[in-house]
């Protein structure tokens, strides 16, 4: 299975032709075609009907596309996931909006030596409009 066949067949379903989709996917017609034998003899599958205004998927058709749409998105989601993680720290930092925690955390990300680390800052408001920030500089 390869993950670009199935997305130059979603790219086939969203032109509704074999020849507009490898305009777009920058490929010859011949070679898009060839793709789409070779996975549907793999599968033992008729993913679209060919016809002279176009190709529509088959019932087995709608099936496989719906289902490598998922699987594309899941390895999309793996590949984010996996690279976010890749051997990096991570530091999350939230803060109400006030200059003294930004100034500290500014100052800290200055003061760290060069190791792998993802930093995060969001500034979110007081959980009480009357309450002041608890961070006082030292």
């Amino acid at each position: 299975m390869n993950l670009q066949h199935l997305e130059y067949l979603i790219e086939i379903e969203n032109c509704g032709s074999i020849s507009k989709a490898a305009r777009r996917l920058f490929v010859t017609q011949p070679y898009l075609s060839r793709i789409l034998k070779e996975v549907e003899s793999e599968y033992g599958i008729t993913v679209f009907t060919r016809e002279k205004t176009g190709i529509t998927p088959t019932d087995s058709g709608r099936l496989f596309l719906d289902m490598a749409r998922d699987l594309l998105d899941d390895a999309g989601n793996f590949q984010r996931i996996f690279r976010e993680r890749a051997d990096h720290y991570r530091l999350r930092v939230s803060a109400c909006t006030c200059s003294h925690p930004n100034d500290a955390f500014i100052r800290m990300v200055k003061s760290i030596p060069d190791i792998p680390l993802r930093f995060s800052y969001r500034e979110s408001s007081p959980p009480h409009r009357h309450r002041r920030c608890l961070f006082q500089p030292g």
